[in-house]
């Protein structure tokens, strides 16, 4: 994403557990979390990202979704909706 992300005041609900909140744009914030080899972020108890390996600068993820939830890399261009 373009631009720098900003900290966000909205960091008492996160406070103590390795988390906080980056303001993108005005309404959009991003919860960062800090996870640890092998640790997991679960999303709508149904899609689960395993941090695989860290090694130097880079981080292997696992991810774990439903068929019908696509899941592809950030740097791959969108295609075109129909």
């Amino acid at each position: 994403m373009a631009g720098f992300a900003q900290e966000s005041d909205n960091t008492d609900a996160t406070e103590g557990i390795g988390a906080s909140f980056f303001q993108l744009s005005k309404g959009i914030d991003m919860l960062v979390l800090a996870r640890k080899q092998e640790e997991t972020i679960v999303i709508n108890e149904n899609i689960e990202i395993r941090v695989i390996n860290i090694k130097s600068n880079q981080i292997k993820l696992g991810i774990t979704a439903p068929a019908d939830v696509p899941v592809v890399r950030g740097e791959l261009p969108k295609e075109e909706e129909e």
